[in-house]
């Protein structure tokens, strides 16, 4: 702080914005190695992790105690759960629960200072349950891309595992009948676990390095995804009749008008075989865009638990 030393925080460098290149030189602070899932508290549904904890590791442990990170769309498992969350980046939860940062509780922050400061109830008490009810400085993390502190702690809320869960997914060639005719109108209905959407090159970016091919004409430019869970499957089989009825509505009514049905994924063995973590991006592998190398990504799989 004193010499004016950019620090740049890392953590697996998945992300393909290129965010953790430290163009103005100074230090990389690489904080893969502090792993550690310190706390799970099944009372007040929070964990305590540290900034290298993936969303495999994380996810493994929730689900085997019986709750789960729902996944409509997922960033790779090798990416960092806190970075994720500082990033507001898309989930393993579901949007209808809030924006990911909206699930942070509580962090551990080291300034700029090298002082030590925490925001969130853990900041007066040993309980990390709540950002409330001292004024909430948790958003002067979140967003910043690492530049106001390195967080080195993270309360993070999960949910209850439902035994009964589906997702469908559909396509339009127009963004705005997508958004407004399907997504907006079902959601208020407050039946999907999650309504998430993702355009063509965006669904397709498993598949594809850099430069993304041309869409072909019968691929939708928006898919659409319904995720639908229930802990009975009557409550399951209510849900997946309520969207069913609500399409054939739009489609009646003359609002589905760029709508494709989208037939099921194919098998991506080949694909998978190809990655070297089969949850990764190939496209993050774009040297200039951002992303980890071909090189990094086998030491990220010593320490990512896939």
């Amino acid at each position: 702080n004193i010499e004016k030393v950019p620090v740049t925080p890392i953590v697996f460098g998945s992300n393909m914005g290129g965010v953790a290149i430290p163009l103005e030189g100074g230090i990389v602070l690489d904080l893969h190695r502090m792993n550690k899932i310190i706390e799970v508290n099944e009372v007040d549904n929070y964990a305590i992790v540290e900034p290298g904890v993936s969303m495999g590791m994380f996810e493994r442990e929730l689900r085997g105690r019986g709750y789960w990170f729902p996944l409509p769309m997922s960033p790779p498992n090798a990416s960092s759960v806190v970075a994720n969350l500082l990033l507001t980046g898309i989930g393993h939860f579901a949007s209808k629960i809030g924006c990911q940062s909206d699930l942070i509780n509580g962090v551990e922050v080291v300034l700029p200072t090298g002082e030590l400061a925490r925001g969130g109830s853990c900041a007066f008490s040993e309980h990390w349950h709540s950002r409330y009810p001292i004024p909430d400085v948790i958003g002067l993390f979140v967003g910043w891309q690492g530049m106001t502190g390195v967080v080195t702690k993270m309360s993070v809320l999960f949910n209850k595992k439902t035994p009964y869960q589906m997702s469908t997914g559909f396509g339009f060639d127009d963004y705005t009948e997508a958004i407004m005719n399907c997504m907006i109108p079902f959601q208020a209905r407050d039946i999907a676990h999650d309504v998430s959407a993702a355009t063509w090159s965006f669904h397709n970016i498993q598949k594809f390095k850099h430069p993304m091919p041309e869409r072909p004409k019968e691929d939708p430019k928006m898919y659409v995804y319904m995720s639908l869970c229930g802990f009975t499957e009557e409550e399951l089989s209510f849900k997946k009749k309520i969207l069913d009825d609500f399409l054939n509505t739009q489609k009646k009514a003359g609002l589905f008008t760029s709508y494709k049905e989208v037939p099921p994924s194919p098998d991506l063995t080949e694909i998978i075989r190809n990655i070297p973590n089969p949850r990764s991006f190939k496209f993050s592998d774009f040297k200039r865009g951002g992303g980890r190398s071909e090189e990094h990504t086998s030491e990220l799989q010593s320490h990512a638990c896939i």
